[in-house]
C-alpha cells in the first residue's frame, strides 16, 4: 500500500513520531479517524480528552481527518493532548494505518467519531493491553436507543464483538478496541479495500498470525451514537455484507461458506428463512418494530454480500438494485413505524423481557409487512441461476449449541433472565442475535403439538 502524504498539525500539540513512543508502560494514543463533518466529532473527542486527562500525563489524542483539510467541529478546542493530521483520500483504513504510525506510543486505543467513550475508557484498556499475551484487546459497546432503528441495534446487540474459543474475543469493533504496536507484525494493518468492515478484516488478520485478541467484559461500554433512521440500517447492512463477501474472498473462506450464505438468501426470498418474532418482549409496539426491521437487516446484508461477491468471482449470483432495495424497505418501515402506538424512549432503550413468552407466536399481528419485503426483494434483487447451483441444506438440530445450551439449563432447572441469556450464548458460542433466533424458532416447534400459537404458514421455518 502507497503511504499517503501526512501534515501534522494541532492546537497545542506537535508533530511526533513512532520512534518517540514508548513501548508499553503508561503513555498511551487514542486514534479517532473522521472525515470531519460530523457534528458528533467534538463531543466524541472532548469525552476522549477527559479520559486520557484522567489516565495520566503521557498521553495524545490524535485525531486523522481523511478527505478534506480541516475539521470544523474542533475549531477553538485547545488541549496540549490534541494532534491533529490530515489525509487527503477519505478512507478509515489508511486513517487508522496513519494513526499507527505516527502515534507516539506503541499504546494505541481506537475509538469513532460518532461514540462518546467513559471518563475510566483510557485507562481501562490500558490495563487490558498491559497484560501478557494480547496484542489486541475489545470492549462493549451499547447504541443509544432512541426508537425502533437504534433500539433494535441495542436489543441485538449489533457492536459487540463475538466469543472466541479461546475466552477472548473473535474480532475488535474499532469504536472501542486498542492495540499495541511493538507486537503486531509490521504486515498486519487495516486493508484500504474494506470501506466499512476494516475491523473484522484486521482482526481476521490478527488471529491469522497467531495473536490473541482479549476481551474485557467489566469495562465501561462506549456509547454508539447513531441517527434514528432506516438509512442507519440499510447503509450498514449492505456494507457489511459487501466488506464480509471480500473477507470471505481474500482469507480463503468462500468455498466453504458460499453455499451457506447462498441457501439461506433464497430461504429468505422464498419465505423459508426463520425470522425472529421476539416473542419474549413485552410491549406489542417493540416486538412488532423489531419483528419488521430484523427480515430487512438481514436481506439487506445477504444482497450487499452476494451482489460483492458475484463482482468477486465474475459471474452473476443476483441482479440487485441496492438502491431501489433500500428505498422500498426504508418506505415499508416509515408506513410501519407510523402505524405503531407511541413507544416511551426507555422502552426502545430498554425493553421488557419475560422469557417465559419465550418460543411462543403473536397471531394478533398481521404478516403484511414481512410479505411486502418478500415482494421488494423480489422486484429489486432477484436472484440467478448460479446462486440455485451453489447451495447447502441448513444446519440440523445437533449443529445448534444455542439450543443445545438452552437445553442443558432448562433440565437444570435454572430460570432465564435477560444477563443469563447473553451470557449463555456467548459460551455457547454464537451472537446475541444468532442464539436468541435458533432458541425461539426451536421453542416454537416443540411447541406446535401442544400449544396452539401460531401456523406454520405465520412462522416459516
Amino acid at each position: 500500500m502507497q503511504e499517503m502524504p501526512v501534515s501534522r498539525t494541532g492546537p497545542g500539540g506537535c508533530p511526533g513520531s513512532a520512534s518517540a513512543g514508548g513501548t508499553g508502560g503508561e503513555g498511551l494514543t487514542v486514534a479517532i479517524p473522521t472525515t470531519g463533518d460530523r457534528s458528533s466529532l467534538r463531543p466524541a473527542v472532548e469525552a476522549v480528552l477527559q479520559s486520557a486527562a484522567r489516565a495520566g500525563t503521557d498521553t495524545e489524542v490524535l485525531v486523522v481527518v481523511n478527505g478534506r483539510a480541516d475539521a470544523p467541529a474542533l475549531r477553538d478546542l485547545h488541549s496540549p493532548l490534541l494532534r491533529v493530521i490530515q489525509l487527503p483520500k477519505p478512507n478509515k483504513s489508511l486513517a487508522r494505518n496513519a494513526a499507527i504510525d505516527a502515534a507516539r506510543h506503541d499504546t494505541i486505543l481506537f475509538t469513532d467519531d460518532d461514540g462518546v467513550v467513559p471518563p475510566q475508557w483510557c485507562a481501562q484498556l490500558r490495563d487490558g493491553l498491559a497484560r501478557p499475551g494480547h496484542a489486541v484487546v475489545a470492549a462493549p459497546v451499547y447504541t443509544a436507543a432512541t426508537g425502533p432503528v437504534t433500539g433494535f441495534l441495542e436489543y441485538q446487540h449489533a457492536f459487540m464483538p463475538l466469543p472466541h474459543a479461546d475466552g477472548g474475543a473473535n474480532y475488535a469493533i474499532t469504536l472501542n478496541c486498542g492495540i499495541r504496536r511493538d507486537r503486531l507484525p509490521a504486515a498486519v494493518r487495516f486493508d484500504p479495500a474494506f470501506l466499512i468492515a476494516e475491523d473484522f478484516d484486521f482482526s481476521q488478520s490478527v488471529r491469522s498470525s497467531g495473536l490473541t485478541i482479549g476481551w474485557l467484559p467489566d469495562a465501561v461500554p462506549v456509547q454508539h451514537d447513531l441517527p434514528e433512521s432506516f438509512e442507519t440500517i440499510s447503509g450498514r447492512y449492505l456494507g457489511y455484507g459487501a466488506d464480509t463477501a471480500l473477507m470471505h474472498r481474500k482469507h480463503g473462506k468462500v468455498t466453504e461458506l458460499m453455499p451457506v450464505f447462498c441457501g439461506a438468501y433464497l430461504a429468505t426470498a422464498d419465505g423459508r428463512h426463520g425470522y425472529r418474532r421476539f416473542s419474549e418482549l413485552v410491549q406489542k409496539p417493540v416486538r412488532t418494530a423489531f419483528t419488521i426491521v430484523e427480515p430487512m437487516a438481514m436481506t439487506l446484508f445477504f444482497v450487499g454480500y452476494l451482489d460483492k461477491l458475484g463482482d468477486e468471482l465474475g459471474r452473476g449470483l443476483i441482479e440487485a438494485d441496492q438502491a431501489a432495495l433500500a428505498t422500498a424497505f426504508g418506505q415499508i418501515a416509515a408506513a410501519a413505524a407510523a402505524g405503531l402506538p407511541p413507544v416511551a424512549p426507555g422502552d426502545w432503550a430498554a425493553p421488557a423481557i419475560d422469557y417465559s413468552r419465550f418460543g411462543t407466536i403473536d397471531v394478533d399481528r398481521s404478516t403484511a409487512e414481512l410479505d411486502q419485503v418478500k415482494a421488494a426483494l423480489a422486484r429489486h434483487a432477484r436472484p440467478l441461476p448460479a446462486l440455485a447451483s451453489a447451495t447447502e441444506l441448513a444446519p440440523t438440530t445437533d449443529e445448534l449449541p444455542a439450543w443445545t445450551a438452552w437445553c442443558q439449563r432448562r433440565a437444570a432447572g435454572r430460570r432465564p433472565t435477560p444477563d443469563s441469556v447473553q451470557r449463555l450464548f456467548w459460551e455457547a458460542g454464537v451472537s446475541f442475535e444468532e442464539g436468541s433466533r435458533q432458541v425461539e424458532i426451536m421453542l416454537w416447534h416443540e411447541g406446535w403439538s401442544s400449544r396452539l400459537y401460531g401456523t406454520p404458514a405465520a412462522y416459516p421455518a
